[in-house]
């Protein structure tokens, strides 16, 4: 359509005037749809009169249509400040489409109230633990093994898991 790869779509009469003229449409022609609109008293902040006006003064040219939408945003993950927050958009850009940091508030979750006072009062504290896996050697792997054995009960299929994690240990 005159160069626009996509159906172009318009938020308001504005962005359609902007169109128009992009699209080389003489002045005269903005000017008619214009005047058309004020004409036949049309709100220009009505996407249905501007489809009204756009399809009366070029004929069906463009077969416009009006088309309602909503957005649905999905949450993703939470954080605690706007810095981990935009963070996370940086590091998953490929994961997820279009992220958003978006606020919400905890005023009423004495709960997290709770959490917050143990932070400022010092009861709870942040520590930063190393990203490095726990290496356990072989002993202590089989002895976790054992312990799961004892404790299994009844239960067949952890008996078959902790005795497959066994073999391995002495396979190993």
């Amino acid at each position: 359509m005159n160069g626009y790869d996509e159906t172009p779509s318009f938020d308001n009469f504005n962005e359609l005037i902007k169109w128009l003229e992009d699209i080389d449409r003489t002045p005269l022609e903005v000017k008619q749809l214009i005047d058309h609109m004020e004409e036949y008293n049309l709100d220009s902040n009505s996407l249905d009169d501007c489809e009204i006006a756009l399809n009366s003064i070029f004929d069906n040219e463009y077969d416009a249509e009006v088309m309602h939408c909503s957005y649905e945003w999905i949450h993703v993950s939470t954080h605690l400040t706007p810095q981990a927050a935009n963070a996370f958009i940086e590091r998953q850009p490929h994961n997820y489409g279009k992220l958003r940091v978006y606020v919400s508030t905890t005023y009423f979750s004495h709960e997290f109230k709770a959490i917050i006072n143990g932070f400022v009062s010092g009861h709870i504290k942040y520590v930063e633990t190393p990203c490095e896996p726990t290496v356990s050697t072989l002993a202590e792997i089989e002895q976790f093994a054992q312990c799961i054995l004892q404790r299994a009960d009844n239960d067949e299929h952890i008996k078959h898991y902790a005795n497959m994690i066994l073999a391995h240990t002495h396979n190993s």
